[in-house]
């Protein structure tokens, strides 16, 4: 009996032996989750990493980097060199995790509610494009797309020729209903759908009338018009295509610089020059819901001249139109280039250096509706202005070469310009200014658009985006 008893307690004994082996088992297979999953940060700076699914002490290495802190939550600091690092978590029980981190010397900054975090950067940002569920940021760069997480600024993937870009250039972007995108190239046009496949449309295979893409609007029932350097196109949700061009339209010009929505399934159309040896064949255009035309020009109209740069709606149902001057021919068009209004009630007004205070005659690249019947402008050459309803004008004059400007849906206006950085003109009369005062990486401001959480993504000429 004895020996019976001692040879029970012995398989007792080696039965929570076993048991604690199984269970430390377990402890060791643990999953360990980082956060950031896959961190990106600029050499020298740093940035907080956290692990969870540990136990016990935790010991962080870093390969490359430093680890500053302790326990489940750490600061990271890169090294003076991009590359790769790994950093490395061993917990109490031996369950170990390892975290990619990709070190960059380049620099992407978002602004939000006076924020700046820093991203990853694509060169050049050319147009800038949000879904419409608000989740996804498109980035149109010459180098290719980015396909942003608009809530939190991270890249999820680059889209380059090889994945089914007619081409790396960018020049107009437009997302679609469903969380596709549509991208106009100097080489063609893409749709990127929601489920990751592509249709190209090019001369070749489709009824596109030139590669050359400047500009995509949308005609409110999921087809698109697509101004380009051969024509007007119209592709329509069921596959059908109507082309306009100087042969068998009204269209005043092939080249196709500006579209603006009428809201009533029509189209304003701005054209420019052929080309440099025919700088007089452009125009304005609408296109109406009824299929008619009225074709404006400077011999037939307010119009100041026929180049066309910018179009944006009144609101009340005329439009602001900024013309520009031939380089080519500028001793014929320089004075008389400048601000037309096409008011809803047919009547023209004209804005110019003789007789107004628009500062600036020579190329309108930013105009913005303030809502109020009257509209901001910026010019390349000129500073800011603001033409407000009543006549009067507000002049800004430390802001020069205006390339972007955006509403705040308040009465306020972020100004982005290609020389002094981006500023923030409150409703209040009060300023903000971001350039060398802040994390802004360069103060050559290229494209701006809202995020609708009181942020702004800002596409800069040197240094990628901003948000």
């Amino acid at each position: 009996m004895p020996n019976q008893v001692l040879t029970l307690n012995r398989l007792s004994s080696l039965l929570w032996v076993l048991l604690g082996l199984f269970m430390l088992s377990r402890a060791v297979a643990a999953d360990l989750v980082f956060n950031p999953a896959t961190p990106t940060v600029v050499v020298g700076q740093q940035i907080t990493l956290s692990v969870s699914g540990t136990s016990g002490d935790i010991t962080w290495t870093a390969s490359k980097g430093q680890i500053q802190g302790a326990g489940n939550q750490v600061t990271y600091i890169a090294p003076p060199k991009d590359g790769i690092d790994a950093v490395v978590v061993i917990d109490g029980v031996g369950n170990i995790g390892t975290v990619k981190i990709t070190v960059t010397s380049e620099q992407l900054v978002h602004p939000e509610n006076a924020t700046w975090e820093v991203f990853t950067n694509r060169v050049q940002v050319q147009a800038l494009a949000l879904s419409k569920d608000e989740t996804i940021l498109w980035v149109g760069t010459k180098g290719g797309l980015e396909k942003r997480n608009a809530l939190v600024g991270q890249l999820d993937r680059v889209y380059i020729n090889t994945d089914g870009l007619p081409d790396n250039y960018i020049k107009s972007l437009l997302s679609d209903e469903k969380g596709g995108v549509w991208i106009g190239t100097s080489r063609g046009l893409a749709h990127l759908k929601h489920d990751g496949s592509w249709q190209i449309f090019k001369t070749d295979n489709s009824n596109l009338p030139d590669n050359g893409v400047e500009a995509i609007i949308s005609d409110k029932e999921g087809g698109i018009w697509i101004g380009t350097w051969g024509g007007l196109a119209h592709l329509k949700t069921d596959g059908a295509w109507q082309v306009f061009n100087t042969d068998n339209s009204n269209l005043p010009s092939n080249r196709v610089r500006a579209l603006l929505s009428d809201k009533q399934g029509g189209i304003w159309v701005g054209t420019a020059y052929n080309s440099f040896g025919t700088p007089f064949n452009g125009g304005l255009a609408h296109f109406k819901s009824d299929g008619s035309w009225q074709v404006f020009k400077a011999d037939n109209s307010g119009l100041p001249t026929n180049d066309i740069a910018a179009l944006v709606s009144d609101e009340e149902g005329g439009i602001w139109v900024g013309s520009a001057y031939d380089a080519y021919a500028h001793s014929k068009r320089f004075s008389n280039a400048g601000l037309a209004h096409f008011k809803a009630d047919g009547s023209w007004q004209v804005f110019n250096t003789d007789n107004s205070n628009l500062n600036d005659n020579t190329f309108f690249l930013a105009l913005l509706s303030d809502n109020q019947g009257g509209v901001w402008i910026g010019t390349v050459l000129g500073h800011l202005d603001h033409l407000k309803a009543d006549g009067s004008w507000q002049i800004f004059t430390d802001y020069s070469n205006v390339r972007a400007l955006l509403s705040d849906g308040r009465g306020g206006v972020w100004i982005g310009t290609e020389l002094t950085g981006i500023a923030y003109l409150k409703a209040d009369g009060s300023w903000q200014i971001f350039k060398d005062n802040s994390n802004l990486p360069e103060n050559a401001v290229r494209a701006l658009i809202s995020d609708d959480k009181d942020g702004i993504y800002i596409g800069t000429l040197n240094r990628g985006l901003l948000t």
